[in-house]
């Protein structure tokens, strides 16, 4: 089956940072012929990775009709609605992949996001803790535990969670804009300061 051959080949080379080829082999199997609903998957990955969300969207959507339960779609669909902030389409996306697969930690923390997005912060903190207790190193879920916390008013557990987050990735920006933030608004100036540092610039208080 040549098409399943090159996807995996196009998925080896992914895996390897060799995107350019990766995208030349599946591009091939658009020409002249019916592209299959996998081959659409993995044009749309490419793209969500390259920053093109509105192409990836496309791809999604014609996998979303051909074969909607094909694994990682909707997580991918999740990911590309958040980045348009389609919050609803996007929770529904991550409710979906998880109908799929209820331990998949990244849709849990996905579904977070979106929740967060929508304002609906007690259910994020229940989406997030789903996802830090299936993966506890996972930083980014932990930041996200923060941001739902924080929309609750819980901010000492707020700043508890993104610690955490930073302890896992040092260097991770995201996380110390978000604890300059915490800090100031719990009054320490002093630690407010040090995350401003460390997130490699002032950070705009809003």
């Amino acid at each position: 089956n040549l098409p399943a051959v090159r996807i995996q080949l196009a998925m080896c080379y992914i895996n390897e940072g060799r995107r350019d080829e990766a995208r030349a082999l599946t591009e091939q199997m658009f020409e002249g012929n019916e592209p299959t609903p996998r081959a659409h998957l993995l044009l749309g990955t490419l793209d969500l990775t390259e920053g093109d969300h509105a192409s990836a969207l496309k791809h999604f959507k014609e996998v979303e009709k051909a074969e909607p339960r094909l694994p990682g779609l909707h997580q991918r669909l999740g990911q590309t609605y958040l980045r348009f902030n389609r919050y609803d389409d996007a929770a529904r996306a991550y409710r979906i992949a998880l109908s799929i697969d209820s331990d998949s930690a990244p849709a849990h923390d996905g579904l977070a996001q979106a929740l967060i997005g929508l304002g609906e912060h007690d259910q994020a903190v229940d989406s997030a803790l789903d996802a830090v207790g299936l993966v506890h190193l996972f930083p980014r879920a932990h930041l996200h535990l923060g941001q739902a916390l924080a929309g609750i008013g819980r901010i000492e557990q707020a700043i508890e969670a993104v610690e955490l987050a930073t302890r896992q990735s040092s260097g991770f920006v995201e996380a110390h804009k978000e604890l300059a933030k915490l800090y100031r608004e719990a009054g320490d100036e002093a630690k407010a300061g040090d995350h401003e540092i460390k997130a490699g610039g002032e950070i705009e208080v809003t």
